[in-house]
C-alpha cells in the first residue's frame, strides 16, 4: 500500500511539473519494491524526461528483470526505450515502428518513434511523423514541442517560433504542465537566437533558467545557462558569460552528465573565441569533441569539428582547418542540418579566399548568403555579408566592400552582436583607407573606440593596424610605429598568425627594415593577400637596389593572384614590374588586363625572356 501511495504521489508531482519530486518519490518506491516493473518504467520515463539518462537506463534494465511474464507489448516498449538510452536510435525507431504497426492509434508510440528518428538525425522523417500525429491529435502539446525542436535543429526556425512552439506553450499552460512550459521557453530562446532576435532569445533563456529551477530540472538549468552564456559572450559581457558557464559545469559534474560537460567545453571555446584567444579556444574545442564522441552526440561532434576548424584557420594551420571543416560539412550533411551546412560553406569560403581563389570564395559566400536569406537565418546572412566584404576589399572592389560591410553591420547590430558589428566596422575603415579617404577612416576609428574596450584582442590589434595606416597616410611615421607597437602584443595574445605577420610586415615597411626574415613565414602560411603584401615590399627594396631580376621573379610568383585583382597592392606590383623592365632597358608592351606589363617571364636559367604573360594571368 505504501508503494502504491508513493507512485500516486509521484504521478501527481509529475503532472504538476515537479519532476524533481516525482523522481525522488519513484526512487523511494522502487527501493521498497524492487520487483515492481511498472514502478521502474515510471522512474525511467521521469528520469529520461529530465535528462538523467544513466538513472533511466538503470531503471529500464531493472524493469526488464522484474517484468517476468509481462505482456509482449510491455517488453517491446522497454526494449525500445533501452535502445535509445544505449545510443542506438535506429534500433529504437525500428522497435517503436513495430509497436505502432500493432496499434496505429497509440499516440505515445508514434511520439517516441519521432523522437528516435530525430535522435538518429533523420529530421525530415521525424517531422513527417510528428505532422501526422498533430493532424489527428492537435491537442498533444508534446508533439508540437518536438516538432518545433526538430524544425530548429533542421535549420528552419521560423515555423517553430511562429507556430509549433507557441501551440505547445498554450497547451502546456492549459494543462498546467510547468515542466513542459519550461522546455518550450528554452526552445523559443534557441529559435529566436537562430532568427537573429537576440534580445528576445536572452529573455527566454533567463525565464527558462528560473522555470527549470522551479520544476527541479537541473540538467535543463545547465543547458539554459549555456545558451545564455553564448548570447552574453556575443555582446561582450565576457565575465557574466563565464559565470554562467561555471554554474552550468558545476551542475553537469554533480550529475555526471558527459554530454553536458562536453557542451560546456564547447561554449567555453566559443567564449575564448569571442575574446580573441584562439589557442585557448582550440584546447576547449578539442575537449568538447572528445566529450561529444564519448557521449555519442552527432550534433555536438559536428559543431566541435566546425569550431576546431575555425580555430586552426585563425592560428594559421590552413590544411588542418580544411580537414576539420570538410569533416564537419560531411557530418552536417548526414544530419540534414541546414544551419551547419551554411556555416561550413562560409568557412570553406574563407579558406578559398586565404589561398587566393577569390572568385571561388565569392561564389561560396554568395551561395551561403542566398540559403541563409531563404531560411531567414540572420546570423549566417550577416557572416556571409561580412566575408563578401572582406573578399571584395582584397580584390580592390571598394564600393562592393563598403556596401556588404554596411549590410553586415546592420544585421549584427540588430542581433546585438558586438563582435560581428566591430568586425564589419573595421572592414569599412579599411575600405575608406584603400579609397584614399583617411579623414573618414579616422572619424570611424574614433567612433569605434568606445566599443573596443569590450572587443576581442584580435579586433583591438586590427584597430591598432588601422590606426597605424591612418597615421602613415598623414605622413606621421612615428605615430604609426607607436600604434603598431601597442597592437603587436594583442596580436600575439590572439594567436592569429596572419595578423601577427601583417603587423610585422607593416612595421618593417615603416621602419625601412629588410623584410627578408619574413619571406619564409609569409610563404609557408599560404595566405595570398599577406604574401602579395610581402612581395610588394620586397619588390620595392629590390628596385631600390636596381635588382630587376629579383623584381621580375617576385612578379611571376604574384601572377596567379593578380587576375581580376584591382587592389592598391596589385597596382603597386604591376607598376614595379614595369620599372624593372626599364632597368633592363626594355620598355614594357602596351598595358593589358588592368594595366599590367605583358612581356615578363623568367626562364629556368633565370635569364629574361620577352614573352607575354597574358596566358598566365
Amino acid at each position: 500500500a505504501n508503494v502504491v501511495a508513493l507512485r500516486g504521489a509521484a504521478e501527481i508531482a509529475r503532472r504538476d511539473g515537479h519532476y524533481d519530486a516525482a523522481l525522488a518519490t519513484l526512487q523511494r518506491a522502487t527501493g521498497s519494491e524492487r520487483a515492481d516493473a511498472g514502478g521502474w518504467l515510471a522512474l525511467a520515463e521521469v528520469a529520461q524526461a529530465v535528462g538523467e539518462d544513466d538513472v533511466a537506463l538503470s531503471a529500464v534494465a531493472q524493469a526488464q528483470r522484474a517484468a517476468g511474464q509481462a505482456p509482449p507489448r510491455f517488453l517491446q516498449r522497454l526494449g525500445a526505450m533501452r535502445a535509445l538510452l544505449e545510443g542506438d536510435p535506429g534500433r529504437a525507431a525500428g522497435d517503436w515502428r513495430v509497436l505502432l504497426a500493432q496499434s496505429p492509434s497509440d499516440t505515445l508510440a508514434e511520439l517516441q518513434l519521432a523522437r528516435a528518428q530525430g535522435a538518429a538525425g533523420d529530421f525530415d522523417t521525424a517531422i513527417a511523423t510528428l505532422q501526422h500525429l498533430t493532424s489527428r491529435d492537435a491537442q498533444d502539446a508534446r508533439a508540437w514541442y518536438e516538432l518545433g525542436k526538430l524544425s530548429i535543429l533542421k535549420g528552419d526556425a521560423r515555423p517553430a517560433v511562429d507556430e509549433y512552439l507557441l501551440r505547445a506553450l498554450v497547451l502546456f499552460k492549459r494543462g498546467r504542465n510547468a515542466y513542459g512550459v519550461a522546455e518550450v521557453v528554452n526552445a523559443l530562446g534557441v529559435g529566436y537566437g537562430r532568427l537573429g532576435q537576440t534580445k528576445e532569445a536572452e529573455e527566454q533563456y533567463r525565464r527558462a533558467v528560473d522555470l527549470r529551477r522551479a520544476v527541479g530540472n537541473r540538467r535543463g538549468v545547465a543547458t539554459s545557462l549555456r545558451n545564455l552564456a553564448n548570447l552574453l559572450g556575443q555582446r561582450g559581457a565576457f565575465d557574466d558569460a563565464a559565470a554562467s558557464l561555471d554554474e552550468a559545469r558545476r551542475i553537469n559534474v554533480e550529475l555526471n552528465d558527459r554530454a553536458g560537460m562536453a557542451a560546456v567545453d564547447n561554449e567555453r571555446g566559443l567564449l575564448e573565441e569571442e575574446r580573441g584567444h584562439y589557442a585557448a579556444s582550440l584546447d576547449a574545442f578539442r575537449l568538447a569533441l572528445q566529450g561529444f564522441e564519448r557521449a555519442g552526440d552527432p550534433h555536438g561532434v559536428a559543431q566541435a569539428l566546425n569550431d576546431i576548424g575555425f580555430a586552426h584557420y585563425q592560428l594559421g594551420a590552413y590544411d588542418d582547418a580544411q580537414t576539420y571543416w570538410q569533416r564537419a560539412a560531411d557530418a552536417y550533411r548526414r544530419l540534414g542540418d541546414e544551419t551547419g551546412d551554411i556555416r561550413t560553406r562560409e568557412n570553406l569560403g574563407l579558406l578559398q579566399a586565404a589561398r587566393g581563389r577569390w572568385s571561388e570564395a565569392t561564389r561560396s559566400q554568395q551561395a551561403a548568403l542566398a540559403q541563409a536569406r531563404k531560411l531567414q537565418m540572420a546570423e549566417e546572412a550577416a557572416v556571409a555579408y561580412r566575408n563578401l566584404a572582406e573578399v571584395a576589399l582584397t580584390r580592390g572592389d571598394v564600393t562592393t566592400a563598403v556596401d556588404n560591410a554596411a549590410r553586415a553591420r546592420q544585421l549584427f547590430d540588430e542581433r546585438d552582436d558586438l563582435r560581428g558589428s566591430v568586425d564589419a566596422r573595421l572592414i569599412g575603415i579599411e575600405a575608406a583607407l584603400d579609397a584614399g579617404d583617411a579623414a573618414s577612416a579616422q572619424r570611424e576609428l574614433d567612433a569605434l573606440r568606445a566599443d573596443l574596450a569590450q572587443a576581442s584582442t584580435e579586433q583591438r590589434a586590427i584597430a591598432g593596424r588601422l590606426a597605424a595606416r591612418t597615421a602613415q597616410s598623414r605622413g606621421d611615421t612615428r605615430g604609426a610605429l607607436v600604434a603598431l607597437r601597442a597592437a603587436l602584443p594583442q596580436a600575439q595574445a590572439s594567436g592569429v598568425r596572419a595578423l601577427q605577420l601583417e603587423l610585422d610586415l607593416l612595421q618593417a615597411r615603416l621602419a625601412g627594415r629588410d623584410v627578408a626574415t619574413l619571406d619564409a613565414p609569409t610563404a609557408s602560411l599560404g595566405n595570398a593577400a599577406l604574401r602579395l603584401d610581402w612581395i610588394d615590399v620586397a619588390m620595392a627594396r629590390a628596385l631600390a637596389a636596381r635588382d630587376g631580376t629579383t623584381v621580375l621573379r617576385l612578379y611571376l610568383e604574384a601572377a596567379p593572384w593578380l587576375r581580376d585583382n584591382a587592389s592598391r597592392v596589385a597596382a603597386s606590383i604591376h607598376a614595379q614590374a614595369a620599372q624593372a623592365h626599364r632597368l633592363d632597358g626594355d620598355e614594357p608592351g602596351a598595358p593589358q588586363g588592368g594595366g599590367m606589363p605583358i612581356r615578363i617571364l623568367i626562364a629556368d636559367d633565370h635569364t629574361l625572356v620577352r614573352e607575354s604573360l597574358v596566358g598566365l594571368l
